[in-house]
């Protein structure tokens, strides 16, 4: 049996490697446009070390990461939110198919820009924020955004690698983001066990940038600096009607 928060005080990596041991022995379906299962891990390990109590999913497609926060709810005191457009009608019928056992999972139809802060106003205790899909900069201005006005413990940005613009700045605005395989337990038995797996369960196929050996997902906890709204002003110098400031006043005026 998974062992929930309740029962140890343990480390960070002590969560993510039980979250591991959890995903191996689950047999759940991984699309090749999905989150790694690593990735996964560390995002719920740290969930759990972090005690946070809703998660809310920007991008869910197939529904492989939404899944793993099903399964988040079941072995912990936590809620997640899945926002999707939905813009493949069979693809999201089956996901809801595979989806629809989990009670503590609540999936959305729309724009994240738009459906987000009413999702985070109701939300109860820590938020932590897992952004997937190709929204590069902007999944960078709805997450500052996001920490500023709500009680944002955690933040998670797919296709962000250190490679790209977007990752980089990414790492400039939130300077605690990591990759999982910078998180010290590396040359631990127990996860060259994991990547061995999760390599055959990865297997031939196409990931077109990416590779199974190297995450492109970060992830930061946020200090109170991080998630103070004066960084709102200064963040970012690109002109957007989506600029953290502007997305800012739209949500205060919208939730007042």
């Amino acid at each position: 049996m998974l062992a929930t928060r309740s029962a140890t005080r343990s480390s960070a990596p002590d969560f993510i490697e039980r979250w591991a041991q959890h995903i191996m022995g689950e047999e759940i379906p991984w699309f090749p446009s999905g989150i790694f299962p690593g990735e996964m891990a560390a995002f719920l390990g740290l969930c759990e070390f972090y005690q946070v109590e809703t998660i809310i999913e920007s991008g869910r497609r197939h529904g492989y990461s939404t899944q793993m926060l099903g399964e988040f709810t079941r072995w912990t005191p936590c809620e997640a939110i899945s926002i999707d457009l939905e813009e493949d009608a069979a693809i999201a019928a089956d996901c809801r198919r595979r989806l629809g056992k989990y009670d503590g999972l609540e999936l959305l139809v729309g724009d994240a820009f738009d459906i987000l802060p009413n999702v985070a106003r109701r939300a109860t205790g820590r938020i932590a924020l897992l952004i997937d899909g190709p929204k590069k900069h902007e999944a960078n201005r709805l997450s500052a955004t996001a920490a500023a006005l709500f009680d944002v413990a955690l933040v998670a940005h797919h296709n962000a690698g250190p490679d790209t613009s977007w990752g980089r700045e990414f790492a400039e605005w939130f300077p605690q983001a990591r990759y999982y395989e910078e998180m010290g337990f590396e040359g631990a038995s127990w996860f060259r066990e994991f990547k061995a797996w999760e390599r055959e369960v990865v297997g031939d196929a196409p990931l077109g940038d990416r590779s199974v050996d190297r995450s492109d997902m970060a992830i930061a906890p946020l200090s109170d600096d991080e998630r103070g709204k004066r960084r709102l002003w200064s963040l970012d110098r690109r002109p957007s009607p989506r600029h953290p400031l502007f997305l800012a006043l739209k949500w205060w005026a919208r939730l007042a």
